[in-house]
């Protein structure tokens, strides 16, 4: 018995090294890609560009549940090439043509300056390959210009919890995107899995369904869509503690914690479809707890937070705490 609970206690003192290494793993076989200087250069946007019209032959999508960055605001737009389709076959990634490009800006609302666009992060997808850029906004937020390392802009906002923050907004580099979006030595999209983008938006001054939307516009072929599922929203108060807290994870922490992510090697399996017995979720409660809820060196999601997300880290905590203890 005691050196069982020896063998346990040097366990979890590895967990959090195997952590970082890790997440701190970065995929093999990214091709380099010939970015524009600009984000103006896509044409992504007309009009004045800080707006963030979409273009013709562009298209805004929203996702069920959202990453947390900081308490970043986020546009998301795609563009896939005229008379080309996505191609929906299951709840996972659509299969996009080449040529098609995903942008997702990040913004403040309201901070001491007004709003405040941050960046605008670019994936190009040609030649099956997903090519990753990061655009930082100037400060005259009239254009957009490539990066190739990170940087830090001070921002004080008013979050929408209506709560004050300062923060030194970090913009990760492609490279540091790539921590992310690996998988198998790939870049790939994290957000638009049909399950997340199944859900209903208002258009043209009327609530659709988002996938039938895009059907309507042949941007998008599925064979049957109510054979499609659907992820709540976290922040839906009307769905179940379990159900909001699992879609949490999974835009949050799945993009790493599973088979082919760059956390593949620790126990957790963090996918909203992996059933709770099979997802490590109850052999690790304390370490989630303690990885989301203090910013240091160990401190999960590794990227894109320089801040503790207070509603995120309470909504898992409950959801952990309530879960049945081990035996």
């Amino acid at each position: 018995m005691k050196k069982n609970k020896i063998i346990l206690l040097f366990c979890l003192l590895l967990m959090p090294v195997l952590y970082i290494a890790m997440c701190n793993k970065r995929p093999t076989g990214v091709t380099s890609f010939a970015f524009k200087p600009s984000i103006s250069g896509y044409h992504l946007f007309k009009g004045k560009l800080s707006s963030l019209q979409p273009a013709e032959g562009v298209e805004k999508f929203e996702l069920s549940s959202t990453l947390f960055t900081d308490y970043a605001e986020k546009q998301r737009v795609i563009r896939i090439p005229k008379g080309q389709k996505m191609i929906i076959e299951s709840n996972g990634l659509p299969k996009f043509p080449s040529g098609t490009i995903i942008a997702k800006t990040f913004y403040y609302s309201n901070t001491t300056k007004g709003k405040r666009l941050m960046e605008t992060r670019l994936l190009i997808y040609l030649n099956s390959v997903w090519n990753a850029a990061t655009y930082k906004w100037n400060d005259s937020q009239d254009n957009a210009f490539l990066i190739t390392s990170s940087a830090k802009v001070p921002v004080n906002i008013t979050a929408k919890n209506g709560k004050s923050y300062k923060i030194s907004y970090y913009v990760p580099s492609a490279t540091e995107c790539i921590s992310c979006h690996g998988s198998q030595g790939k870049i790939i999209p994290i957000g638009p899995k049909a399950m997340n983008l199944n859900i209903s938006v208002f258009r043209n001054g009327d609530t659709v369904n988002q996938l039938q939307f895009f059907k309507d516009k042949n941007f998008l072929s599925f064979s049957n869509k109510h054979a499609l599922t659907s992820i709540p929203s976290w922040e839906d108060p009307s769905e179940t503690i379990e159900r909001r807290a699992r879609a949490y994870m999974d835009i949050n922490c799945a993009h790493c914690h599973n088979e082919s992510g760059l956390a593949g090697g620790t126990s957790l399996r963090l996918s909203y479809q992996i059933k709770l017995d099979k997802s490590g979720i109850k052999e690790n409660k304390q370490n989630i707890i303690e990885r989301t809820g203090f910013m240091s060196a160990f401190h999960m999601p590794k990227a894109g937070t320089t801040i503790i997300h207070e509603e995120g880290v309470k909504l898992m905590k409950e959801y952990i705490e309530n879960l049945p203890k081990q035996k």
